[in-house]
């Protein structure tokens, strides 16, 4: 590899702060700004902003990842305590990752009190991906796969995510990462008072893949569980094969669930694939398919289907 040369160091350039808007987080286009560990990123592209996080797509233009494409994240909302918080926490859980399915941190920095995080590049969400539509069946399968996988290796570190839906899966090719770990909880112990209401605060992220202990929860009546995350997987699963969601809509969070039959999935392995969807829905968590179980379920039918669709030529396809 190339040795670093001053050359490739472009000067730190300061993020432009509008006057009237000191809670933001602003980078000129083109413009370059240094992480904490001395590498630099320029932006390139505006890619979205959310209610708290501002995106770029931007190239490392020194250090080790020189040349690549990453997503620089920053919190634009400093002034709120408690998203402040939350990104603090996701960013140093973000360390801590080392699965190819789990969207991980590349670096990170702070700029005039706005902290920042870069992470690998996907093209797309999974939402922009699905379209309005069913996946093709066996992208959908290969998703789903890795995705168990992501939810198993959280897990083995008892960690609940809390906000699994398509808008926090990211896609790029073949290949698909969970994302956005600003809801997580590690399950070591009560969840006290302060992160109850917190999440109070907070939990519209998930309304439309509600589970009944994220709802129960909400309401003060349940606690957090990691099988919670299985449902709400299984909640995307469906919508992968399906198109469609099968929760019920609801007025309020904290409403009861109720469920949709999983909408027609078409081909052979269809009533496997419903059954281990089904398996994963279940309303009582005592009676919900565990993360094994779901993993075997989806990797067993992955198998055969590699069996059917391997061609003459030995090249495997997934659509």
């Amino acid at each position: 590899m190339a040795t670093e040369t001053a050359a490739h160091k472009p000067a730190a350039q300061p993020i432009t702060v509008p006057a009237g808007s000191l809670d933001g987080f602003y980078c000129e286009q083109y413009k370059g700004i240094e992480t904490d560990s001395g590498n630099y990123f320029k932006n390139y592209a505006f890619l979205g902003k959310g209610g708290s996080g501002i995106a770029y797509l931007v190239q490392a233009t020194s250090g080790a990842y020189r040349g690549g494409l990453f997503v620089l994240k920053g919190l634009h909302r400093t002034s709120d305590w408690a998203r402040l918080k939350r990104f603090r926490q996701e960013r140093a859980f973000l360390k801590t990752l080392n699965h190819p399915n789990l969207l991980r941190l590349i670096d990170e920095g702070e700029y005039y009190g706005r902290p920042f995080i870069a992470q690998p590049y996907a093209p797309e969400t999974l939402r922009q991906a699905l379209g309005g539509k069913a996946l093709p069946f066996g992208t959908a399968l290969a998703f789903a796969c890795q995705l168990l996988s992501a939810l198993q290796a959280l897990h083995n570190q008892n960690v609940l995510h809390r906000d699994i839906k398509p808008e926090n899966i990211f896609v790029n090719g073949a290949h698909v990462q969970l994302g956005d770990f600003g809801l997580i909880k590690h399950l070591d112990g009560a969840a006290d008072a302060a992160d109850r209401d917190d999440f109070q605060g907070y939990r519209a992220g998930a309304f439309y893949y509600r589970t009944p202990e994220l709802a129960a929860y909400a309401n003060g009546t349940g606690a957090l569980d990691l099988r919670s995350d299985i449902f709400q997987l299984g909640l995307v699963l469906a919508e992968l094969f399906s198109g469609r969601n099968p929760l019920s809509k609801a007025e309020n969070f904290t409403d009861a669930i109720s469920l949709n039959s999983v909408a027609r999935i078409n081909g052979r392995y269809a009533p496997r694939v419903v059954s281990a969807i089904n398996g994963m829905l279940a309303i009582n968590p005592g009676e919900r398919a565990s993360i094994e179980k779901a993993l075997d379920d989806f990797t067993g039918i992955f198998e055969q289907y590699a069996k059917d669709h391997h061609d003459l030529h030995g090249q495997f396809f997934l659509n």
